[in-house]
């Protein structure tokens, strides 16, 4: 009997040609579709991966952004200055604390990684420690960043003056000398 089976199922397929071809191509379109299921599966994987990298580097870039925002407010608060601009907010303070400057000679640089260390060597004439003393007070408490790198005070003649006692002697009246070395930190940028 099963021999009787198989017949009748050979005999219906060599009469239906069609239908096994059609069986056929459903068989082979369904596994067709079935790699071009788990192909676009992979490839929607590889692109959640990419996107999530990409979520990743964005926040990343946010970061840096915010740093780089916080460095633009350093650098302006350390602003870059010339000599010239150094040596004209120094002899503005110099003129509101009653001083008098003799000479000015700028110094060579010294460059770091993160900052350069701009010089300046001047002598100044005052008539006493006070006046020096509020002159240094106000250089260190501006807001461009001063400090001073060394500080000498000397008794001296005062420059281009000359006194004539009622004895026809001429005196020769005393100030002094404070030689300083200024430095102002640059921020490099």
């Amino acid at each position: 009997m099963p021999l009787a089976v198989a017949d009748k199922n050979i005999k219906f397929l060599i009469k239906n040609p069609k239908k096994i071809i059609n069986i056929l191509l459903i068989i082979i379109s369904f596994i067709i579709s079935l790699n071009i299921y788990n192909a676009q599966k992979k490839q929607n994987l590889v692109y959640k991966n990419r996107l999530e990298a990409e979520k990743g580097k964005n926040e990343l870039l946010k970061e840096l952004m915010n740093l780089e925002n916080k460095l633009l407010d350093c650098r302006k608060a350390l602003k870059d200055m010339d000599t010239s601009e150094m040596l004209s907010a120094i002899s503005s303070l110099v003129e509101q604390t009653g001083l008098k400057i003799l000479t000015v000679k700028p110094q060579s640089e010294e460059v770091n990684p993160l900052y350069i260390k701009s010089k300046i060597k001047i002598l100044l004439e005052a008539e006493n420690y006070h006046a020096i003393g509020n002159f240094v007070a106000k250089l260190e408490a501006n807001s461009d960043l001063y400090k001073i790198e060394s500080l000498s005070i000397t008794t001296a003649k005062r420059s281009g003056v000359q006194l004539v006692s009622p004895d026809k002697k001429i005196e020769e009246q005393t100030v002094l000398n404070a030689e300083m070395v200024i430095i102002r930190f640059i921020f490099k940028g």
